[in-house]
């Protein structure tokens, strides 16, 4: 699960920081670049490559489940056009 989930926080804070810091308050840009930090910190503690793998898939299945239900909603995300 420390696989999975922590790139994906990370990659949560990193779209934030990156295209809705300028709707976040200066405590939310604090709160969010320490999480960013932090997040980094433990993306660098090294994992079983087995557990990577397996993570990186999890997250591939996700995403395309969520880029799937998003086409039967007439709503399209992709990693260009973020939804706002």
């Amino acid at each position: 699960r420390c696989a999975r989930w922590r790139g994906a926080a990370a990659r949560a804070a990193d779209v934030i920081l990156t295209d809705g810091a300028d709707r976040l308050t200066p405590t939310g840009r604090r709160f969010v670049t320490a999480m960013a930090h932090a997040l980094a910190d433990l993306n660098a503690t090294p994992l079983p490559a087995s557990a990577v793998r397996e993570a990186d898939r999890q997250a591939a299945d996700h995403r395309e489940r969520y880029r799937a239900a998003g086409e039967r909603r007439g709503r399209h995300r992709t990693d260009d056009n973020p939804v706002r």
